[in-house]
């Protein structure tokens, strides 16, 4: 069986963005590798310890910092080397000026010389936007970070679209992402089928108030691509261009088939009548920046922006 680990997620809320505190670990093994191995801070679960109480006092531990205030279960993961790692969500400030006081660990470096140096168990810390932390984190541990912003959303009902797009109100498994000149939203779903169906949706509730559009007429697709995250961006490329050439809207999208590099799906919609079809945004191109499709603990997620 493997060990048991638990650590908190610290995040904050910047000009209504969420970030979330990530540690780089430290020793001379992880000095010059960056992406995929930041981390929560966490470490291993003393005999009758509860778990909650292992992820505070960890995390103090590793960071110096002392997190108060009601946390948020996250659920648990498993790395690749069997490890489960059990999270909790709180929030808290930090300032990189205070810097981080680390406990530390002893190893034999460099190997085979004899010789044994002392190291901090993190090396460094900093908050990261969402996007980012995806990035940097253990690929394990993403779904930390997903499980975080859907409750963040759901919970304080940021689940809605305003400004050039109007107040309309958004499913809680869609996140709108912040970025300046663009639109990005960040999905899950229970299996790939319906992650592309709901993709589709969100880009045209982009487009048009969804409420209007009768699925009446039926129309077949099918896109080809080399991975999972270019079919996403095909078939969605392929639904903007019937839009933007035939003048179609779509409200329905019946995904039947997706294999490693094909799509089949059948989608219901009609013409774009002036008189009952406002039309909010137009998208200029399905883009590839930060695009990510992969499963994330039990379910789906996706990650698309949209060049408007």
């Amino acid at each position: 069986m493997g060990e048991t680990s638990a650590g908190l997620l610290m995040y904050r809320m910047r000009d209504g963005r969420l970030e979330v505190f990530l540690a780089h670990p430290g020793g001379p093994l992880f000095e010059k590798k960056d992406e995929g191995v930041w981390s929560i801070p966490k470490g291993l679960v003393e005999p009758g310890e509860s778990l909650p109480a292992a992820a505070r006092r960890e995390f103090e531990e590793e960071t110096g910092l002392v997190a108060g205030g009601e946390t948020i279960p996250l659920g648990s993961v498993k790395l690749k080397s069997g490890k489960t790692v059990h999270a909790w969500a709180v929030a808290g400030a930090w300032d990189p000026a205070q810097g981080i006081r680390s406990n530390t660990f002893e190893m034999e470096w460099p190997p085979q010389s004899g010789r044994r140096g002392r190291f901090p168990e993190i090396d460094r810390a900093a908050f990261f936007a969402a996007e980012e932390a995806r990035r940097r984190i253990n690929p394990a541990q993403r779904a930390f970070i997903d499980r975080l912003l859907m409750h963040l959303q759901t919970a304080a009902g940021r689940n809605s679209l305003d400004g050039a797009l109007g107040q309309r109100v958004l499913p809680d498994w869609l996140c709108p992402l912040d970025h300046t000149a663009d639109v990005g939203y960040f999905l899950q779903a229970g299996n790939l089928k319906e992650l592309f169906a709901r993709a589709a949706w969100a880009m045209f509730t982009t487009i048009t108030d969804m409420a209007t559009v009768q699925p009446a007429e039926s129309e077949p697709v099918r896109v080809q691509a080399q991975d999972r995250a270019g079919l996403l961006v095909a078939w969605l490329s392929e639904l903007n261009f019937r839009h933007a050439t035939r003048r179609r809207l779509y409200g329905r999208f019946d995904v039947l088939k997706t294999g490693g590099d094909s799509l089949e799906a059948e989608v219901y919609g009609e013409a774009i009548d002036p008189a009952r079809h406002a039309i909010h945004t137009e998208i200029k191109a399905v883009t590839f920046h930060n695009l990510m499709v992969e499963k994330s603990g039990e379910i789906w997620v996706a990650q698309v922006i949209f060049d408007v």
